[in-house]
């Protein structure tokens, strides 16, 4: 469960609660628009908190980002994220169409990474 102390971090007006349940919290970017889960393990030996990403509602699943021990750290990832897709902004329009390239058999020189 998360305490109060971390739920806070959520509620500012970068973010909008979609979902807060015991073991996850679900949040939408109002800068970039994407969605974010933070999913808190508690019997993990490893880091307890997991960032997963998708980049609307329309998307059919959520991506693993990070892993981290704290959740300032993922709520900072999100915000460098944003950064990040304000400085680029077809960033997803290159991701798309180099995935799509390699599944019809052409060699892309755009890596799929952040």
């Amino acid at each position: 469960m998360f305490t109060r102390k971390e739920t806070i971090q959520f509620l500012d007006r970068y973010f909008h609660i979609l979902r807060i349940e015991p073991k996850f919290i679900e949040v939408k970017s109002v800068n970039s628009g994407h969605h974010w889960m933070v999913f808190k393990k508690e019997l993990d030996q490893e880091q307890p908190y997991v960032l997963y990403h998708k980049h609307g509602a329309t998307d059919p699943w959520y991506h693993e980002h990070k892993r981290s021990w704290t959740v300032a750290a993922l709520v900072g990832e999100i915000k460098r994220h944003d950064g990040y897709v304000a400085k680029h902004p077809d960033y997803l329009k290159r991701f798309k169409y180099a995935r799509q390239a390699r599944r019809m058999g052409f060699k892309t020189s755009f890596s799929e990474g952040r």
